[in-house]
């Protein structure tokens, strides 16, 4: 019962090949991620977890326990797969200018928001409650990638290519404006009745968003 989605299907449905092969725990991790996304933490309960799954609540108790255990388990698994859209310790930044190496390590991690929708969502979430679960987030998967960021910032303020101000000021204005920026979506689609969300719209709207960061933050 543990391992896949036996238990999941109601009397008389036939048994799905699909489900039968993707493990439970898999399946209400992601559930919990849309709604967690969606509704933020204090909004989402594990019963609209197991329903959003298709499975009874004593499920998620069984696999995670209690919500802030599933919710976790839910931001590790987005965070570890956030670590193939960014990582910016694969970045080649050996050669660049100063500026140049902080524009790639910025569109770098603005890219990588635009591929992760849910995962800027939580965090707009999270900024906005000022939790502890955001202390946790920024801890466990932020702050350790943060050392090259503070490198390159520090290495462009020492150039005279970028305004001189606390490192850990600097670096939590870029992330966070950078995490921000792809919240603009549904406030495009309301005003202006615009999908940004695209392959096309979205490549544009990355290099807007660096290019408007950019100018803010590099000297003339």
């Amino acid at each position: 019962m543990n391992e896949t989605g036996q238990g999941r299907r109601k009397p008389g449905r036939p048994r799905s090949p699909k489900f039968s092969e993707v493990r439970t725990d898999t399946l209400l991790l992601e559930a919990a991620i849309d709604l967690f996304a969606q509704r933020g933490y204090d909004s989402v309960s594990t019963g609209d977890i197991a329903k959003a799954a298709n499975y009874t609540q004593s499920m998620v108790h069984y696999h995670f326990g209690s919500k802030e255990d599933i919710w976790q388990a839910a931001v590790h698994r987005l965070m570890t797969s956030r670590g193939i859209f960014f990582a910016p310790s694969r970045l080649q930044l050996n050669g660049l200018a100063p500026a140049e190496k902080l524009t790639a390590l910025v569109t770098a991690l603005i890219e990588a928001n635009a591929e992760q929708p849910r995962y800027v969502a939580i965090m707009v979430h999270e900024l906005a409650a000022g939790s502890d679960r955001l202390k946790w987030i920024v801890s466990r998967y932020i702050r350790p990638s943060m050392d090259i960021f503070d490198a390159v910032i520090t290495e462009a303020m020492d150039a005279g290519v970028m305004r001189r101000q606390p490192v850990h000021v600097a670096a939590t204005l870029i992330t966070t404006m950078a995490a921000l920026s792809f919240s603009v979506a549904p406030m495009a689609q309301a005003m202006y009745d615009a999908d940004v969300t695209g392959s096309d719209d979205k490549a544009m709207l990355v290099q807007a968003i660096a290019d408007m960061m950019m100018h803010g933050i590099l000297l003339d």
